[in-house]
């Protein structure tokens, strides 16, 4: 039975800050037609609700559905939504974004964008909507269920004489067999799009409880995050690495994680929650998440960020992707002083970006070597090319440059070719890297065997170099080093195949040759004019120049515009100037190559804010 033909509905204007709508979803049962009233309600005194969390998909085909006097289009995946969640005899009373807030009022849209952490906080409860069943979701929801009742019993008192601990074998959690289909069924829940979307990444970590739904069955969210506990802390045994369901456990991982900090913070220091949860880090995080509106890779970020809240960043759908992106770095210029975002901007074949501005849509999962947050840590930065200098901001900047400071480090004049490192069913070929172009092209680099900069052999300046000085195991203790890498340190790897390759470069284990492959897919190796061999993106041209910049913690490869303009290249890795050497060049002082064991420029860690004891030259990116 369908709804007889009504007029649109038209929603009336909030007039208040903290006003909103809760929408009735009315009851009914299989394909009666939705049925919804929408009334205005303050946050400060709204009655007893809950937030509905789901995936919008496509908004055609519609369905027309029932809105108080009038009709509303909603897509597919919504309608699907009310007709399993309403009750078959009373209401239910909701806050759904689609329907609460008017699309079609940009203004409406920023306020209340704005009001989501309120809304998703303050809601009884929050529902999250995974989509039509399968035929492995009821065993699935079920395993959540079992194993989360299984956990809540062992953690009770024992009265055997061997009690139960907490991260031990010694523990009473019956796992299926690894071979069991319900791992298939727990995999495919987890792969659901709800758990790759921006918006959701919000709407739950701020939600206090939350219950899963998956067409006619469901389950409670504490269910889900017991499981995953249940796997990390408890080991199913010699079947462990089956079921700990890795790579398809990491968003759920962390959604735990984030909901852990803002419900549990005391658990947590500030240095953790701020590598975690300040914006940068989700910026970079969030690259990998879906949303139909680019504008929301960040805006969906604005209410969780733990540096950002009440700060002057703001959701504005008046404003576009481009000056989006755009304000969001300056907002991170400003408030680090630091030009570590820069290490967000990931080149491509037809950027719609100014070239300094990040892309926040993707993340390019093959630019392996691509991992901001290894270099982005405060202090404690991998990489140190300009010690601690901090950069000065200009509020009255045009939105769309940077105006920056460096020092001059070269002319690229020779380059190679990128390698095919995952061609042909090979992750690293013999003939570009194992003593083929890449090596020999290095060698002429070479002053008698020796690499000039540094005055180490070629070789083993060769094998610091495709690695980016990266050992593996090491991090951030590699400017901790009190001696340099050997070859002894630094094996020659044979060819690894590109099966092994894949297995590998999302995991947590690291060997020379895959830290290779992660050094040198998809960059260019070349030589500036200065003598210096580096590592950059392949989109790198003889004749762009490489710079130092003030503010950095790589070099930074940069296009000559005419004048003091200049496009932007990416970030580089350059042999013998990492951890600040440069700084001393500018001053004359020859004892940059000391910097390996941390002796003779210490003064480079207490620079701040200009003025610098050397020169550099102001540069205009755009």
């Amino acid at each position: 039975m369908a709804h007889p033909i009504l007029q649109k509905f038209v929603y009336s204007p909030l007039t208040e800050k903290r006003d909103f709508r809760l929408v009735t979803l009315h009851h009914g049962t299989d394909q009666d037609p939705i049925s919804l009233t929408i009334c205005h309600a303050s946050l400060d005194q709204a009655p007893p609700y809950e937030a509905l969390s789901y995936v919008w998909g496509p908004q055609n085909p519609s369905e027309t559905i029932k809105c108080n006097d009038g009709s509303l289009e909603i897509g597919k995946n919504l309608s699907g939504a009310l007709r399993c969640l309403r009750k078959p005899s009373m209401s239910r009373v909701l806050w759904i974004d689609r329907v609460a807030i008017n699309q079609e009022d940009v203004k409406e849209r920023t306020s209340q964008v704005g009001l989501m952490a309120d809304i998703y906080s303050l809601a009884a409860k929050v529902a999250v909507w995974l989509g039509p069943a399968d035929s492995s979701t009821e065993s699935a929801l079920a395993f959540l269920d079992d194993i989360s009742t299984q956990m809540r019993e062992n953690k009770k008192p024992q009265d055997s004489s061997e009690p139960f601990k907490f991260g031990s074998e010694n523990h009473a959690i019956k796992y299926p067999p690894s071979g069991d289909s319900i791992w298939a069924g727990v995999k495919s829940l987890l792969q659901r799009p709800w758990f790759s979307r921006a918006w959701t990444f919000q709407e739950i970590i701020l939600a206090r409880k939350a219950d899963i739904y998956c067409g006619v069955y469901h389950s409670s969210w504490q269910s889900i995050e017991n499981v995953l506990v249940c796997l990390k802390a408890y080991p199913p045994g010699t079947n462990m690495e089956d079921l700990r369901l890795i790579g398809d456990d990491k968003l759920l991982t962390d959604i735990y994680k984030a909901r852990a900090m803002l419900q549990r913070p005391q658990l947590f220091s500030l240095e953790d929650k701020d590598a975690f949860l300040s914006l940068f880090p989700l910026l970079d995080g969030m690259r990998t998440r879906n949303a139909t509106d680019p504008r929301d890779k960040v805006f969906a970020l604005l209410n969780i960020a733990c540096d950002v809240r009440d700060s002057e960043l703001e959701a504005d759908y008046s404003k576009s992707h481009a000056e989006v992106y755009a304000m969001t770095a300056k907002w991170l210029l400003r408030r680090t002083k630091s030009l570590a975002f820069l290490s967000l901007v990931e080149k491509k074949d037809k950027p719609d970006l100014i070239s300094w501005v990040p892309d926040f849509r993707y993340k390019d999962q093959m630019n392996f070597l691509h991992q901001p947050l290894q270099i982005w840590r405060g202090k404690d930065r991998m990489y140190n090319a300009s010690g601690t200098t901090r950069v000065r901001f200009d509020v009255q900047e045009s939105l769309f440059q940077l105006t920056v400071q460096g020092i001059y480090v070269g002319t690229i004049v020779e380059q190679t070719e990128p390698p095919g490192n995952m061609l042909n069913n090979v992750a690293l070929g013999a003939r570009v890297l194992d003593g083929g172009e890449w090596q020999t092209f290095a060698g002429n680099c070479a002053v008698d065997g020796v690499y000039p900069p540094t005055g180490e052999s070629m070789e083993l300046a060769y094998r610091r170099l495709i690695i980016w000085d990266r050992i593996p195991g090491e991090s951030l203790a590699r400017n901790q080093r009190k001696c340099l890498p050997t070859l002894m340190d630094l094996p020659k790897p044979g060819i690894i195949s590109y099966s092994g390759a894949k297995k590998q470069i999302f995991g947590p284990s690291e060997d020379i040759a895959m830290s290779i492959l992660r050094g040198t897919s998809r960059k260019r190796l070349f030589k500036t004019d200065t003598g210096y061999m580096g590592l950059a993106h392949r989109s790198c041209e003889i004749g762009d120049r490489v710079y130092v910049l003030m503010g950095g913690n790589t070099p930074f490869v940069l296009r000559s515009l005419g004048g003091s303009f200049y496009g932007f290249g990416g970030e580089s890795y350059v042999h013998g100037i990492m951890d600040g050497e440069m700084l001393a060049l500018a001053m004359g002082d020859d004892r940059s190559l000391t910097r390996n064991t941390r002796k003779g420029l210490d003064w480079i860690d207490e620079l701040g804010e200009e003025p610098w004891p050397f020169k550099t030259e102001v540069l205009t990116l755009v």
